[in-house]
């Protein structure tokens, strides 16, 4: 019903649609942290993200824009019938791009977890005491 490069490339574009999701919400997660550090007065923490968001939005965007274009060329290519080794870049390109965004969540993550459990470790030995 649909021509075969449409198929091709509606088909390839749920790759970097998945990626984007995790830059959209790694970076989503950034700028709540940032929103709880500066109400808490934070504000030497607050400057370093506020440094360091607009970078990374930026290169992320770069990225994920590279990655819908890597993948519509190399499924107009695949519908053109090319058969290359250059389309496994597309594979190798996505992978990487997407190890990089889990990582950076988990290292995130840990780093949140941790300060956290800083705040609270006098908290709870106050608890403790009281018991």
């Amino acid at each position: 019903v649909l021509p075969q490069h449409l198929v091709g490339v509606l088909y390839g574009l749920m790759y970097p649609s998945i990626n984007l999701c995790l830059a959209i919400m790694l970076l989503n997660i950034i700028e709540v942290m940032l929103s709880i550090i500066e109400s808490a007065k934070k504000l030497s923490a607050a400057k370093k993200i506020k440094e360091f968001l607009p970078r990374t939005r930026w290169g992320f965007f770069v990225f994920v824009f590279l990655e819908f274009t890597t993948q519509i060329t190399a499924d107009l290519m695949r519908a053109e019938g090319v058969e290359s080794p250059v389309l496994i870049i597309c594979q190798v390109y996505f992978i990487g791009f997407g190890l990089f965004l889990a990582c950076g969540y988990l290292w995130f993550r840990a780093t949140v977890q941790s300060e956290s459990m800083q705040s609270i470790r006098p908290k709870l030995a106050e608890l403790e005491q009281l018991a």
